[in-house]
């Protein structure tokens, strides 16, 4: 079962997803890390960005409570995808809501991938919902 943080926002395209193809969810307030798990593969996590302006702010002013959320990912073993929901590759991007730059920002996300179990993948809104299963359920890309 796919777990769903209810601090989530505007997520209601990936779990009309996951309800039009039967995929089993709940809610829960208490996601320890990231805002989807798989409850019976907790140790993989996807944390949802709707956008590089909302990860800018990750890296940006949000930057301490991000850092323990990935302090409590190398505490439990686990590791995250950030999965970024953008046509627009990060080096193509101009901020809107920012002052960071997209090097700025691929010199922190090459950090954290290095001191973490993190990655960072983009998709369309509309295979959000589709790559949260994926990642989460282990199915391989084609499958």
């Amino acid at each position: 079962m796919i777990k769903v943080d209810t601090r989530e926002k505007q997520n209601a395209h990936i779990t009309k997803f996951f309800e039009e193809n039967g995929i089993e969810f709940c809610t829960d307030k208490t996601c320890y890390i990231g805002d989807y798990c798989n409850t019976e593969n907790p140790n993989v996590y996807v944390e949802r960005k709707n956008s590089w302006d909302e990860l800018a702010g990750n890296c940006g002013k949000n930057h301490d409570r991000f850092r323990r959320e990935l302090e409590r990912l190398d505490d439990c073993g686990g590791k995250m995808i950030i999965l970024v929901e953008t046509n627009v590759s990060l080096l193509e991007w101009k901020p809107k809501r920012t002052k960071m730059t997209a090097e700025q920002i691929d010199k922190i996300l090459t950090a954290w991938a290095h001191k973490h179990k993190v990655s960072v993948m983009t998709t369309t809104k509309d295979q959000a919902g589709l790559w949260i299963y994926k990642i989460l359920t282990g199915v391989k890309a084609n499958g």
